[in-house]
């Protein structure tokens, strides 16, 4: 596979290590083709396994137990003192992505898929050129694209000075803020809202459509809103975020709600409007 010190070929180069990329890699060395798989980061597994869906589920799990526990006493089951330590479910969470990436590194392994670190760049039709690794560069008969996506930025402009969170720093759980406002009522924002509520944030959600998960069956929304819309502080439909401020008294969004203009006051904003792809 090694065309001297510095290049490598093969028959299929697979960018990015995803639910995409490295379920593509197996099903190619399964059948008979020389794989590399390039992969910039340290761990395998993309942004579902590594920022998206594997923590989400992990923090979702722990803060449902804690529901399950409040909820027993409908059965005369009584839990005193729960307590949630968000550096213990940061460890957890940790611990849960690292196992499944290396569970990743492992099905690639027992392919004989070659994995190489660095960011990828076309040079040619067959060519590869790799930036940050100790390999200069891939030839290859075929490529797949699986580069995923990243979290979009508000479409409003703010200063330097104002941290707005995306789906990745939410994950990462740096702190768990008194007041939280959610930007965006799809599936991310409300999964990371009732996480946060489960914490102990005062979590209100910002969606600029009328509804909830509004590209999902409205029959189903209806199911997950009358479990979902208690936990948050206040769910506010058509309203349009049109700016975002630090001030001394934390975070300050105004938004404009069915032609009315409003400003809500928060420790933390995290902006869920959407992913946009990696390429």
């Amino acid at each position: 596979m090694v065309m001297g010190s510095l290049r490598m070929e093969a028959d299929v180069v697979v960018i990015g290590s995803g639910p995409g990329g490295y379920v593509a890699a197996i099903r190619a060395a399964d059948l008979g083709k020389d794989v590399i798989v390039v992969e910039e980061r340290e761990q395998l597994g993309g942004t579902c396994l590594l920022e998206g869906c594997i923590p989400s589920k992990t923090m979702i799990h722990a803060v449902e137990v804690v529901h399950d526990a409040v909820d027993a006493a409908e059965y005369g089951i009584s839990v005193e003192g729960i307590t949630v330590d968000p550096t213990r479910l940061r460890s957890k969470t940790t611990e849960v992505v690292s196992g499944l990436a290396g569970g990743v590194a492992t099905l690639l392994k027992k392919r004989g898929v070659e994995v190489v670190r660095g960011r990828a760049r076309f040079e040619g039709p067959n060519s590869l050129a790799l930036e940050g690794s100790d390999v200069a560069g891939i030839e290859f008969r075929h490529a797949i694209i699986a580069t995923g996506s990243r979290p979009r930025k508000l479409a409003v402009a703010v200063s330097d000075d104002v941290d707005v969170w995306d789906s990745t720093d939410a994950l990462a759980l740096p702190e768990v803020p008194d007041r939280l406002i959610v930007i965006g009522g799809g599936y991310i924002g409300l999964e990371l809202g009732l996480v946060y509520s489960g914490l102990g944030s005062k979590v209100t959600v910002v969606e600029y459509q009328p509804r909830l998960l509004a590209g999902a069956d409205k029959d189903l929304v209806k199911v997950m809103v009358k479990s979902a819309e208690p936990r948050f502080d206040e769910v506010l439909y058509e309203s349009k975020v049109t700016g975002v401020a630090k001030t001394d008294a934390g975070y300050e969004v105004t938004i404009d709600s069915n032609g009315d203009s409003r400003v809500l006051v928060a420790d933390r904003v995290l902006a869920s409007v959407g992913r946009a792809p990696c390429t």
